[in-house]
C-alpha cells in the first residue's frame, strides 16, 4: 500500500503508527508505504520521517522508540511512555555532559595557549 493523498506529511507518518510497543513500525516498513521503494539507499526519506517524527514529538505526540526495540509506535499507556522517556532523557543527559566537558577541555586548553602567548609577547 502506498499513502497518495492531499495529507500533509506529517499526518501520513502519524496515520502509520498504531498504539502499543507489540505494534511497532520499522522506519523500513514507513519508507516503502510512503515512498513506494525499501529504505536502503533511501537515507534521505528516512531522514524525512525521522524529522517529521521529531516534529510530532515537539508538539507532544507520545511516539516512541527505544535502542532495545524495533520501530516507532504510539504510546498506550504510561508504562511504554516512561520508558521512551527515561531512554529519550538519559541520551540528551549524556550529550549535555558530553558538551559541557568538551567546552571545559577547550577553554582550558585555550587558556593556557592565551598564557604562553602573554608570557612570550609579555
Amino acid at each position: 500500500m502506498i499513502i497518495k493523498t492531499g495529507k500533509s506529511f506529517q499526518d501520513k507518518v502519524f496515520d502509520l503508527l498504531e498504539r502499543g510497543k507489540e505494534n511497532a513500525i520499522s522506519i523500513d516498513s514507513l519508507v516503502s508505504t510512503i515512498f513506494g521503494t525499501r529504505f536502503i539507499g533511501s537515507l534521505l526519506k528516512g531522514r524525512q520521517i525521522r524529522k517529521a517524527i521529531e516534529q510530532m514529538r515537539e508538539e507532544g505526540t507520545p511516539i516512541c522508540s527505544l535502542s532495545t526495540h524495533k520501530g516507532y509506535w504510539l504510546a498506550k499507556n504510561w508504562e511504554e511512555l516512561d520508558e521512551f522517556l527515561a531512554e529519550y532523557e538519559s541520551r540528551a543527559y549524556r550529550i549535555l555532559h558530553t558538551a559541557s566537558r568538551m567546552r571545559k577541555a577547550f577553554r582550558e586548553e585555550y587558556h593556557q595557549e592565551s598564557f604562553q602567548l602573554m608570557e612570550i609577547n609579555g
